[in-house]
C-alpha cells in the first residue's frame, strides 16, 4: 500500500518565504556594492583620459587650455560697459581638449576656438550667432568620457528646472559633464580680485589675501603651464567631480536643483554669464569649481566680506555646494592631478589640506597621504 504524499504546511511554507528573504537582503547590498565598484573604476578611467588630454593638449601648446574665454582685452574689464559679459556664451576648457580625446570631428563641428570676427566678441559666441544646425548639434552630442556612471542626471544642462536658462548657451541646452576645472581656493570677489584664505576662520579676520586671478590651473582666460605649477603637479588638483544630485543639510536624499535656481554638473562646453568678468553664480560655474574657501563679497570694501567653505560633498549649504565639487560615491570624489594620476579624495579631508591642493603654487608642504 503506498504512502500518501505530504503537502508543505502553511507554517514550512512561510520558513521558506523568510529565507529567500533573508537571503535576498543579505545579498542585494553586495550586489549594489559590486555595481558601484564598476561604476567608480570606470568614473576613474573617464577622468584619468580627460586628464591625458589635458596632458597632451599641454605638451601641444606650451600650456593647459583656458578655464573659459572672455571677449574683453581692457585691463579693467569689470568697469567696460561693453565688458560684462551679459548674456555671452564662451568656449570652456573641455572644448579645447575635445581633439586630444579623439572627438576631432565633434570639436571641428563644434567650430571651436574659431576667431571671432570682431574685437570684444568670444569666438563662441560668434558662431553661435550664426544660427549653424550643425553647431547646435554638435553642442548637444554626448560625450562619455565626460561623464561618471554613478551620476543620474539627464543629457543637457538646461532643464526646465533651471533658472532663468542660466546654464543654457545662448539659449540652447547643452550637454552635461561632471568633471571640472579647479579654480582653486578661493573665488573672485566683486571687485574682480581673489580673496581666499583656507581654514575654517576663513574671512573672519581682516582682509583675506588678494590676488588677480585663481590660483588653481583654470580659471578666466589663464595660461598655465607646468613651470607656473610649482606645488608639484602630483599635489595639485586639476578637474574635479560634481554631481547632478547636489544634497542639502537637512535632506541629503532630496536633490538641490528641486530647491535652487541651478543644477549639479557642469556644462561640457562653455559658460553662459551675466557677469563672466568675474566668477561669479552664473559665470565660472558652469565649467569650474573652488575648493577650501569660497570667499564671497556683500560690497566692494573688505569689510563687508564674507566666507563660506566649498568643502568636499559640501551639504552646508546650497551656495558652496553648486560651486564646489561632489560625487554620488560614498565617501568622497575622484580628483585629477596634475600629473595625470587620479585620487579619490575622502569628504572627510581636512579643510586647510584641501584648499592647499587646490593651488598650484602657495609653497605649502602637504602629507603624504591626504
Amino acid at each position: 500500500m503506498s504512502k500518501k504524499k505530504q503537502a508543505f504546511t502553511l507554517v514550512e511554507l512561510l520558513v521558506v518565504i523568510a529565507i529567500i528573504g533573508i537571503l535576498v537582503a543579505l545579498l542585494l547590498p553586495a550586489i549594489q556594492a559590486a555595481r558601484e565598484a564598476a561604476r567608480r573604476s570606470s568614473c576613474q578611467s573617464n577622468m584619468h583620459n580627460v586628464a591625458l588630454a589635458l596632458l597632451n593638449y599641454h605638451d601641444a601648446n606650451g600650456a593647459f587650455p583656458q578655464g573659459f574665454e572672455h571677449a574683453c582685452t581692457t585691463s579693467n574689464d569689470s568697469a567696460s560697459p561693453d565688458c560684462n559679459g551679459e548674456g555671452v556664451a564662451a568656449w570652456g576648457w573641455a572644448a579645447y581638449a575635445l581633439p586630444y580625446i579623439e572627438e576631432t570631428g565633434l570639436f571641428d563641428k563644434a567650430r571651436v576656438g574659431e576667431r571671432p570676427p570682431l574685437p570684444r566678441f568670444t569666438s563662441l559666441q560668434s558662431v553661435l550667432n550664426n544660427n549653424d544646425p550643425g553647431v547646435t548639434q554638435a553642442l548637444q552630442s554626448p560625450v562619455p568620457v565626460f561623464r561618471c556612471p554613478t551620476d543620474v542626471g539627464g543629457l543637457l544642462v538646461a532643464e526646465t528646472d533651471v533658472f532663468l536658462d542660466g546654464y543654457a548657451l545662448n539659449g540652447i541646452a547643452t550637454v552635461r559633464s561632471n568633471y571640472g576645472g579647479v579654480f582653486g581656493n578661493g573665488r573672485l570677489a566683486l571687485t574682480n580680485r581673489l580673496r581666499t584664505q583656507v581654514g575654517p576662520t576663513a574671512g573672519n579676520g581682516p582682509c583675506p589675501g588678494i590676488k588677480s586671478s585663481g590660483d588653481g590651473i583654470f580659471y578666466r582666460t589663464s595660461d598655465v603651464a607646468m613651470r607656473h605649477i610649482t606645488d608639484g603637479a602630483s599635489k595639485t588638483l586639476m578637474v574635479g567631480e560634481r554631481a547632478t544630485q547636489l544634497r542639502t543639510l537637512g535632506d541629503p536624499t532630496v536633490p538641490l536643483w528641486e530647491h535652487a535656481d541651478f543644477p549639479g554638473g557642469f556644462n561640457l562646453f562653455g559658460v553662459n554669464s551675466n557677469n563672466m568678468g568675474y566668477s561669479t553664480f552664473r559665470g565660472a560655474q558652469h565649467v569650474l569649481g573652488y575648493a577650501g574657501t569660497m570667499q564671497v563679497d556683500s560690497g566692494v570694501a573688505c569689510q563687508h566680506s564674507a566666507a563660506r567653505l566649498a568643502l568636499l560633498n559640501d551639504t552646508y549649504d546650497r551656495v558652496s555646494s553648486r560651486h564646489g565639487f561632489n560625487s554620488n560615491h560614498p565617501g568622497g570624489a575622484h580628483f585629477a592631478l596634475a600629473d595625470g594620476s587620479v585620487r579619490f579624495v575622502s569628504e572627510n579631508i581636512d579643510t586647510i589640506t584641501y584648499g592647499r591642493l587646490a593651488s598650484r603654487a602657495d609653497g605649502e608642504v602637504l602629507p603624504e597621504a591626504f
